[in-house]
């Protein structure tokens, strides 16, 4: 999941790719630093690309009641999806074998601004919500910058090439199936932003599966808070951190012999900036119970899974299913210097929670876990973990 200069302040996601241990054959979703493909990146075309533009517009009353702050809700598609069951083409880079895989530059939003806060949705083409409960299962939709993937504030301890870790992802808006929001902006008089530069390119991917057996048409809303940039603006982006990141073996992280529940914990990754971690939440598949990310072996955040409820409950092939319907976020600014060393782990209870079923019916999708967070740099540089990190 590659989620995007102003060199001024950066964010970075913490992702966790694991396998679940189902009785059935998996084709696990995550790739290249998520683990393994379904078959060699180097076999597979890459997917087509199509250019995409809000198809409507629509002025919406801002949360944040600072001077000169707009929000405007974004409608922007049509995303067609095959029918479940549909034999697909298989590309490059794609997670789930079962998903329709969309990917090109959005143009028609806004430049040179200082984005505060996203909040972004899926209806379908009569405008009802478009969700789990009526067959769309959101793997992720991702909206970027192009041109703010510049590099990691970590480095590894031990372990990965040339002690990096992956570039900044840029990300801007966007949604998986319990994660929606994204705040950019910190309430401790820290003027935190994304910035989306005038010449900047913005660029869509996502992968969406349909469990209707027929096709469906849906769009994505997304409402974005924002003013004019200004001098003092701290640019806030994201990075990725895989558990196997840090791991030259990039071992296949699967359930112990005979468990459903377990944890897994990445390697150390050590603080290359000093900053601030702002807002931090996990991003988990079905099965999944929380994500912890940890400040020199002390928890700074503690993300929980909650599932069900209106929008997280469906019945697949006469089966009642709840799935993550939302991540529990942590809010407080915690930080961090240089030398300072964070790990990330997963847990998980298949007892508890099934997997999500591919939408074939030939077996459980595999587990994730992911901590995102926004960083203040000490040095005028923000990143984010999928948490928010700022680097001043």
């Amino acid at each position: 999941m590659h989620i995007l200069t102003f060199n001024i302040m950066r964010s970075f996601i913490f992702l966790v790719g694991l396998v679940s241990a189902s009785p059935a054959v998996l084709r696990p979703r995550q790739h290249d630093g998520h683990g393994s493909s379904p078959m060699s990146t180097s076999a597979l075309p890459q997917a087509p690309s199509s250019v995409w533009s809000p198809v409507k517009a629509e002025t919406l009353k801002p949360q944040d009641t600072r001077p000169g702050v707009k929000r405007v809700r974004y409608t922007i598609g049509p995303f067609k999806l095959n029918p479940s069951g549909y034999k697909r083409q298989m590309y490059e880079g794609q997670m789930d074998p079962n998903s329709d895989v969309f990917k090109g530059p959005l143009t028609g939003i806004p430049k040179n601004i200082v984005v505060l806060q996203t909040n972004s949705s899926f209806i379908n083409e009569d405008g009802s919500p478009a969700d789990i409960a009526n067959g769309l299962y959101n793997h992720h939709f991702i909206v970027a910058d192009a041109n703010k993937m510049g590099p990691s504030p970590l480095k590894c301890i031990d372990g990965g090439a040339n002690n990096t870790t992956p570039k900044n992802m840029g990300l801007l808006m966007g949604a998986s199936e319990a994660n929606k929001d994204m705040i950019f902006s910190s309430s401790k008089n820290l003027t935190t932003g994304f910035i989306v530069g005038a010449n900047d390119t913005v660029i869509v991917s996502a992968e969406l599966v349909n469990y209707n057996n027929a096709t469906k048409t849906v769009y994505l809303q997304s409402e974005l808070e924002f003013q004019n940039v200004t001098s003092d603006a701290l640019d806030t982006n994201f990075f990725q951190f895989d558990i196997n990141m840090c791991n030259p073996a990039k071992p296949d992280l699967v359930a112990p012999p005979g468990q459903k529940k377990w944890s897994v914990t990445s390697k150390k990754v050590e603080v290359a900036q000093n900053g601030y971690i702002l807002f931090r939440r996990g991003h988990m598949h079905d099965g999944g119970e929380s994500v912890e990310l940890r400040l020199n072996d002390k928890p700074v955040c503690i993300s929980t899974a909650h599932y069900g409820g209106e929008l997280g409950t469906a019945t697949i092939n006469g089966e009642t299913w709840e799935t993550i319907s939302r991540m529990e976020p942590c809010l407080d600014p915690v930080q961090v210097k240089v030398g300072d060393f964070l790990t990330v782990t997963g847990n998980f209870d298949l007892a508890a929670h099934k997997s999500r079923q591919h939408s074939h019916g030939s077996g459980m999708g595999e587990q994730m876990a992911l901590m995102t967070k926004a960083f203040k740099h000490i040095i005028n540089q923000c990143w984010h973990l999928s948490m928010l990190w700022t680097s001043c």
